[in-house]
């Protein structure tokens, strides 16, 4: 049976840009439409994990990668911008980059990263290796033959096909059809799936399970001689026009709200605008959907929400026959430049709020082969801060107001910014044993203020680095090389004195970092076995640097270390473990010492899987984050696991007493399960009995309302209740979009302490309730649900 995964393969998760703009729709029964609620999710999107994409020194650029997460079943998709970049939002563990999008054609690879604390290890994935994906072979005697349909007419299209080599690898197909629809391939035995036709110049989510066995075609295990594939007719219709103009050639994403909490949105179509800015989307499903626009000069997520029932449209209940989005116009024109030759192709960020200081979000326009810009901004105030070129970036601090459509700075209106960057003052080279490497260096600067600047460059065809740095004095504290995707850690101090760059007071024309051998030689080890895969996290002794380095399929790892006294700080592996070690050890004169004595190699024995078990709500797997911490050791060692989609999880503990201390969900609810158990001998005990695994069944919701403040809706918060009488425990819920919380509360006596807000700070209440038998109970009287108004609260 094929494993169900969630397919977003087709959903382009673009860089999320977020402002406020103009929704209107050709109604049938009334005539304008309140855009509010609409427009309401673009507003205050932050930045997620952002990262670069290469290949060597080679940015992969406005590509599109299929990423898969390690041991599950779940995948993503993100678009890397002209330099390469993407921004996203996926959770903390490990992924692969399964395929890649680049140039019109799709490639096969297979490399791994580790995203912890919502950042990349090293803010850059290289990719080492490449296949391109060709087509499926065409024999004389294929053994797929179909028809791709739209409606009752054949059409031309592209059948994108998963065959399953292994529990969670795919193997990628395309099948091409003719202009009357009809297609043939051979394909070798194995599990399908359809998961989506390009068709028109755009892509369409469909879905279907197929199998070949023995050359033979089987669907829902009956034999059959075709495969036909309909796609909806073509029946809703729309446009994206500013007040002169039409936006041509825009990328329009449809995608179905499934979980709006859970950002889990599923990906129906993708379209582009035609000359006139018009696009059409295929019939959908009732349901409640969002609209994405991305251009050069326009980006926007979920620029707009509508219902579909009994197949008509409605926007905020009121029924439409089209999408009329409505763009601003071009607002902000502007040249880069270096004295007065023109900067060409850059990348400009920029930070926008609302002129009573409500950050509006975050936008990113390309700079031209002329040096010039352009970008459509909404009525506000915004602030240029960084310039990326293809190997440095550049900060910046420049501020200017769109106001009544035009562009101010310093309060007088202009026809454009000049943004003017200092010279090429710092560069400089990776060298091992005279030899030029390819990599990035990372700079920090400590201002008069206390506050950090940070700067990254990346090597040049020559191996060169560089960046534009103003007067002052620097600290160049950390390298990564691409061959080996390695990091080194420095604290090489430099300044630049009129524009002069000067090492230990002595004016150079280059910084060149020697490069230190690899001085630390280790393998991974569960049990006798060596790792497979997964990832080492370094620190210095003191823990002020990080250093993380993958793991070879040998369980090898080594680095490249100065002199110094470090730690193996934890092992992420990709079965979805991680084990906090704390090894110290010594690079002393570039060799090993472990407790004073000499190693070749350290060997990094991590504990073995002694604790697993599984989630259930009312019987049902379920997904959540597991906290649990030590009581038999003095630091109270705390470990976090994840619930996969299965409901399963597991942990790498070493002998001891524990406490399994809170499960956090997606939906915002937490459980506090307070089980304590132990490891003994490797094996897990509970209440003196040994076990085999745990398994863990949630509570209901037995605590709900919504939050209110004088008589609106409370969008965002917290609501924060205390057990009393017993252990003091505390339970926290998020006050969801809609105004609703949640909290699963077993039997007790409980105290509603307060709700924190971003607009009212802490509200307290200290309102009584009890849960009994599942039930709520205020002052003896059994409620359905319990609505918070915050003017009835005090503020301390």
């Amino acid at each position: 049976m094929v494993k169900r995964i969630l397919y977003s393969f087709l959903l382009v998760v673009f860089l999320v840009s977020s402002f406020v703009v103009e929704i209107q729709a050709n109604t049938t029964s009334v005539p304008s439409v309140n855009a509010e609620k609409s427009q309401k999710d673009i507003q205050g999107k932050m930045k997620g994990l952002e990262g670069t994409v290469k290949e060597g020194i080679h940015p992969i650029k406005n590509s599109q990668l299929w990423i898969q997460a390690k041991g599950e079943t779940k995948f993503f998709n993100v678009t890397t911008n002209s330099k390469g970049k993407f921004e996203t939002n996926i959770p903390d563990g490990v992924y692969t980059v399964k395929a890649i999008h680049q140039n019109k054609s799709w490639f096969n690879t297979n490399e791994a990263f580790n995203v912890k604390n919502g950042k990349l290890s090293n803010d850059e994935i290289q990719i080492t290796e490449k296949k391109k994906i060709k087509e499926s072979t065409k024999k004389t005697e294929s053994n797929l033959l179909g028809v791709l349909k739209e409606g009752d007419k054949g059409i031309k299209g592209e059948l994108i096909l998963s065959r399953y080599t292994s529990e969670y690898d795919e193997e990628v197909f395309f099948v091409s059809s003719k202009n009357n629809g009809k297609f043939s391939a051979f394909l070798p035995d194995g599990n399908y799936l359809l998961f989506g036709v390009n068709v028109d110049g755009g892509s369409y989510h469909q879905q279907m399970y197929f199998k070949v066995e023995n050359g033979e075609l089987y669907i829902d295990e009956q034999k059959q001689s075709t495969l036909m594939i309909t796609l909806p007719e073509k029946v809703y219709n729309g446009s994206i026009t500013s007040s002169e103009s039409s936006l041509v050639e825009a990328s329009v994403i449809l995608e179905k709200v499934i979980n709006e909490e859970e950002y889990n949105y599923e990906f129906i179509e993708f379209v582009a605008t035609n000359k006139k800015g018009q696009f059409s989307f295929r019939k959908l499903a009732d349901g409640t959907y969002s609209i994405s626009v991305y251009h050069p000069t326009y980006s926007s997520w979920q620029v707009l929400k509508f219902d579909v029932v009994n197949g008509l449209l409605y926007i905020d209940g009121s029924e439409v026959a089209t999408f009329d989005i409505k763009v601003p116009e071009i607002t902000l024109q502007g040249q880069l430049l270096e004295g007065k030759n023109a900067i060409t192709e850059g990348y400009i960020d920029i930070e926008g709020h609302t002129t009573d200081g409500e950050f509006t979000g975050f936008f990113n326009t390309n700079v031209d082969s002329k040096g010039n810009f352009e970008y459509r901004l909404s009525d506000g105030l915004y602030r240029i801060t960084s310039i990326y070129e293809q190997n440095r970036q550049t900060n910046v601090n420049l501020s200017f107001e769109i106001q009544n459509g035009k562009l101010i700075q310093d309060g007088v209106e202009s026809a454009g910014l000049v943004i003017n960057l200092p010279p090429v003052t710092f560069k400089g080279k990776l060298l091992d044993q005279g030899i030029s490497l390819q990599g990035s260096v990372y700079v920090e600067k400590v201002n008069e203020d206390g506050s950090t600047e940070w700067f990254n460059a990346s090597t040049d065809e020559t191996g060169v680095y560089s960046l534009r740095l103003t007067d002052g004095e620097y600290r160049l504290v950390g390298a990564y090389l691409y061959e080996g995707n390695e990091e080194i850690g420095f604290s090489t101090l430099f300044a630049i004195l009129d524009g002069e760059l000067y090492v230990d007071g002595n004016k150079q024309e280059l910084l060149e970092l020697q490069i230190p051998p690899v001085s630390f030689y280790g393998k991974v080890l569960d049990g006798e076995h060596p790792v497979t895969g997964g990832q080492v996290s370094f620190t210095t002794l003191d823990e002020g640097q990080y250093y993380w380095k993958q793991i070879s399929e040998d369980g090898s790892v080594s680095m490249r270390f100065a002199d110094g006294e470090y730690k193996v700080k934890y092992v992420d592996l990709f079965d979805g473990t991680s084990t906090e070690l704390n090894l110290a050890f010594t690079i002393q004169n570039g060799k090993l010492y472990v407790n004073g004595e000499e190693k070749v190699s350290l060997d990094i024995v991590i504990p073995a899987v002694t604790l697993s078990g599984v989630l259930l709500d009312a019987g049902v797997p379920v997904t959540g984050s597991i906290n649990l911490y030590s009581i038999s050791d003095p630091n109270q060692t705390y470990y976090y696991g994840h619930a996969n989609e299965d409901g399963t999880f597991q942990f790498r503990l070493p002998d001891g007493e524990y406490v399994l201390d809170a499960i956090y969900f997606n939906d915002g609810t937490s459980f506090i399960p307070s089980i304590n158990f132990s490891i003994v001998s490797g094996e897990l005990v509970v209440n003196g009995e040994t076990k085999q695994s745990l398994e863990i069944t949630i509570p209901p919701l037995t605590l709900t309302g919504t939050v209110f403040d004088r008589g609106q809706v409370v969008s965002s918060g917290n609501v924060n209740v205390m057990e009393i009488g017993g252990s003091y425990s505390w339970f926290s819920s998020w006050i969801h979009e809609d105004g609703t919380y949640g909290l699963r509360l077993p039997d007790g006596v409980y105290e509603l302490y307060s709700v924190d807000t971003p607009d009212t700070g802490s509200v307290y209440f200290h309102k009584g309730f009890t849960i009994s038998e599942g039930k709520l109970f205020v002052d003896g009287v059994e409620l359905g649900r319990l609505d918070l108004f915050l003017e009835e609260g005090t503020i301390n």
